[in-house]
């Protein structure tokens, strides 16, 4: 290779032409789509209907609807605000767990015994907090 050819090729290469930006671009582009884009298990939980949403919701409050009274009639009843809204949180958790996992269940039966087990595991887990 000759001097001026060696000039040449370093000059030449910190130059790009378009093409190659734009081609660079698209593949960072679809890189972040590929990244970006949720699992199915995410899908099936972005994909929850409007009404199933404000069901549990509202279940959620109204289950608490005991404790308020709890706290208003019985003496030894000392709920704090973190206390409902932790207790808010998990009906809202334990609301859409059945949800999620019923989807996938067609026969009634089987939602019942999905639905039996869902709520022993979060009965389990409230008395574990309970108690300390």
């Amino acid at each position: 290779m000759q001097e001026s050819d060696i000039g040449r090729s370093s000059a030449c290469a910190g130059r790009s032409n378009g093409r190659q930006i734009a081609s660079g671009a698209m593949n960072l582009g679809s890189l972040y789509a590929q990244a970006w884009t949720p699992s199915p298990a995410a899908r099936d939980i972005i994909n929850m209907q409007k009404k199933q949403i404000i069901r549990i919701v509202t279940c959620s409050t109204a289950a608490l609807i005991i404790p308020i009274l709890g706290q208003l009639f019985v003496d030894r009843w000392n709920w704090g605000p973190g206390e409902f809204i932790f207790a808010w949180v998990f009906f809202n958790i334990l609301g859409f767990t059945y949800t999620f996992v019923t989807n996938k269940i067609a026969h009634r039966g089987g939602k019942i015994a999905a639905g039996i087990i869902v709520v022993a595991i979060f009965a389990f887990i409230w008395i574990m907090l309970a108690t300390g």
